[in-house]
């Protein structure tokens, strides 16, 4: 069990970030509106507001990320 919770964590460790963040929202996005056709009921509020915090913190993420490495500046390697 050790040795797949070390290969976890070595791919997790060189994921991108805020690709995967951006993924699993647009994924969260097009579920819900696969439930709303499917249902043809509307998703909770807490759920939408969910949603909206979820794309928030990305936009945060992706925008904070470029400014930093904003003029072509080289990024840091992990640990260095």
């Amino acid at each position: 069990m050790t040795k797949f919770f070390d290969t976890l964590w070595a791919i997790t460790g060189k994921m991108p970030s805020t690709n995967t963040r951006i993924a699993v929202s647009l994924l969260m996005f097009v579920a819900t509106g696969i439930r709303v056709l499917i249902t043809n009921d509307a998703p909770p509020q807490e759920w939408l507001l969910t949603l909206a915090v979820f794309a928030g913190l990305d936009l945060g993420q992706f925008h904070s990320k470029r400014r930093t490495f904003v003029n072509g500046a080289k990024t840091k390697e992990n640990g260095k």
